[in-house]
Parts: structure tokens; sequence; C-alpha cells
């Protein structure tokens, strides 16, 4: 079963947000949801990760997530779905 939605996958690295973004947008005019599931696995606790281990794993998971985030917001103003602020 489906619902009739499109999307579109940009493989890549999510340290070239850019190059992410410019795939969604040449193929769909806009964005209207960010689906954020980049991650890296360091298979051991975070008590025996190195410190370049962990400022790897902070980078992906949270860093270049922002990033992300910081590009498409600005796209999102004049997306026919707004968030209502309630106040």
């Amino acid at each position: 079963m489906t619902a009739g939605g499109k999307a579109a996958a940009a493989f890549g690295s999510v340290e070239d947000g850019e190059a992410l973004v410019k795939v969604a947008l040449e193929k769909f005019g806009g964005i209207h949801v960010l689906v954020a599931n980049a991650g890296i696995l360091r298979d051991k606790s975070f008590t025996a990760m190195s410190e370049q281990e962990w400022d790897a794993v902070m980078a992906v998971h949270l860093r270049y997530v922002l990033m992300l985030i910081c590009l498409i917001v600005p796209l999102t103003y004049d997306c026919r779905y707004k968030w209502q602020l309630q106040g």
C-alpha cells in the first residue's frame, strides 16, 4: 500500500550538506521534511573512546544535523506547510 508520496535519495556525506540540499531542491523545488538519520558507530562504550573518536561521533550525530537544519529552515519560510505558532 502506498500513500502516493515521492522521495529522493541523496547519497553522500553529511559533511557536504549543501550538496544534499541541492538534490532535494533540484528534484522537488523545495523541502518539506528532513529525516536526519546519519550516524556512525564506534563499537565500544563511550568511556573507551578516544577524544578523536568521540569528536567524530558528535560531529555526525549533532554538528552536521544542525548544519542541515540551518540550511533548510530559511527555505521553509515560503513553504505552504507553515507551522502555526501558538502564543
